[in-house]
């Protein structure tokens, strides 16, 4: 069977079109809800690195969500390369950052293409334990 018309193919990942080539990147658009608001107080977050509500100081938060967005790129690269062992263990770094459905949707994908299905199931089980079925209009290209 050919890869690009697989069943792994059909799988979700959140932000791509259907169908897609075999290798080519999921793209994974917008980020993770928590980073509109300010841990502390709950106000809606700006730019700055001081919560304006609380003054709470938000830049080891900032810090730790670039760290997650380079683990996060670097995934999809690696993904997109068809380096898919790599693009799992490098999603899973960004997800003990923080923990987002687009990279439980790429480690499960991921897992798919290189035959380690048991952390497929059991990112699976996380993934609808979040409220965030695996299946949309999203493939694992």
């Amino acid at each position: 069977m050919n890869e690009s018309t697989s069943d792994l193919d059909r799988a979700a990942l959140p932000g791509t079109a259907s169908p897609r080539r075999a290798g080519s990147s999921p793209v994974l658009r917008g980020e993770p809800p928590g980073r509109r608001h300010c841990p502390t107080c709950g106000a809606p977050r700006g730019q700055d690195a001081t919560c304006y509500r609380c003054k709470s100081d938000l830049s080891p938060l900032i810090g730790l969500e670039r760290e997650a967005d380079a683990w996060r790129a670097e995934a999809r690269r690696c993904y997109a390369q068809g380096w898919y062992r790599q693009a799992a263990a490098l999603a899973q770094r960004a997800l003990r950052i923080e923990t987002s459905s687009e990279d439980l949707k790429l480690v499960i994908c991921a897992c798919l293409r290189y035959g380690d299905f048991r952390t497929a199931c059991r990112t699976t089980g996380q993934l609808l334990d979040r409220g965030s079925g695996p299946r949309g209009s999203a493939t694992c290209g």
